[in-house]
């Protein structure tokens, strides 16, 4: 199995696309990211009450990350019936080169193109938040803090929970911090985060007095599971249902009590369980007749996944391998050497 990452936007795309159904692979920049992004998208349905196939995305950045998550989101609004003619509209763009649109054709990539839509250009992010009045915005440009107090107001008055993803790491990339978010939508944002962020104590709007507890959208929730699931069935290839599969079951391991926190993923504490979970659903999957039949080469199929799992699972607990804990007087210690 092979996992690539930290390629070039062109190549990491055009490899992906030459190899993915001839060997057993997947890029994590493109796969992951965008299982992870969506995982957090599917939890906050439960925050929102809004489903995800009826959102507007805007999205800070266009390379791997980007448009990665925008073909996973895709397949997800097919799953739930969005027609192929609404598809690419509830999806848009913002780069280096401003906002992605009609007049900038000839200039983009083939993946851009789908999402170039008729609509104003502008260079400016708050702008073009005013000009797609989206329901969230999500940030994987790495170009630092580009959602501003202007723009987060933006979304507040937009939306009653706008969706707030600033998911460039390390912190110093991050479009907002935690703290900013809540603080210029009145405690109302979802939001998550690419790097760790301390806990906020909401001091105005509707949630005034309560803490809120960012979640992180680690990659971690997505890669050992799939490939622990690829392993364990002995998969030809990884197809891109896989990670959505993933997204989905991420999504569920949310507990009530961190939505009510406002988290839209796990505590990373239980990572090891999200990860068993991940990989037996990936393998019922990969199992299943509808995953383009015999992607497992490993039979005969397990009946139950979970304990197949568990029984091949690393375990960093080891039992003491003496009987006891040996002291040694100085009496008793070999003289004139090192310990």
């Amino acid at each position: 199995m092979i996992q690539f990452e930290d390629f070039g936007n062109h190549n990491a795309f055009k490899f992906l696309k030459k190899y993915r159904n001839k060997y057993c692979m997947f890029n994590d920049d493109i796969q992951g990211t965008a299982a992870c992004a969506t995982a957090g998208l599917i939890a906050a349905e439960r925050i929102t009450n809004i489903s995800t196939a009826d959102h507007k995305f805007l999205f800070l950045g266009a390379g791997e990350a980007g448009m990665g998550i925008a073909s996973l989101l895709c397949q997800l609004l097919r799953d739930e019936g969005v027609g192929a003619d609404q598809l690419s509209q509830r999806i848009n763009f913002f780069d280096s080169g401003g906002l992605v649109c009609e007049s900038r054709s000839g200039d983009l990539t083939p993946d851009q193109e789908m999402f170039a839509h008729d609509m104003p250009h502008t260079a400016d992010f708050a702008e073009a938040v005013r000009i797609v009045k989206p329901t969230a915005i999500i940030g994987v440009a790495g170009a630092g803090p580009m959602f501003t107090p202007e723009v987060l107001k933006e979304m507040a008055d937009l939306n009653d929970r706008p969706i707030i993803f600033a998911l460039s790491n390390p912190t110093s990339k991050a479009e907002c911090t935690a703290d900013d978010a809540y603080k210029y939508t009145d405690g109302r944002c979802v939001y998550a985060s690419g790097s760790p962020q301390d806990n906020v104590l909401v001091k105005n709007g509707p949630f005034q007095g309560q803490v809120m507890h960012p979640g992180q959208g680690n990659n971690v929730y997505i890669f050992p599971g799939v490939g622990l699931a690829t392993v364990l069935s002995g998969a030809r290839h990884v197809p891109q249902r896989v990670f959505l599969v993933a997204a989905k079951t991420v999504a569920k391991q949310v507990t009530q009590e961190e939505i009510n926190r406002g988290q839209v993923y796990p505590d990373l504490d239980g990572i090891r369980e999200v990860s068993i979970k991940v990989a037996a659903n990936v393998m019922d999957y990969v199992y299943s007749a509808s995953s383009m039949d015999s992607i497992a080469s490993f039979l005969p199929e397990p009946q139950d996944k979970e304990k197949h799992i568990r029984d091949r699972l690393y375990s960093t607990d080891y039992p003491d391998l003496l009987p006891e804990v040996y002291s040694w007087e100085e009496s008793d210690s070999p003289k004139n050497q090192s310990s």
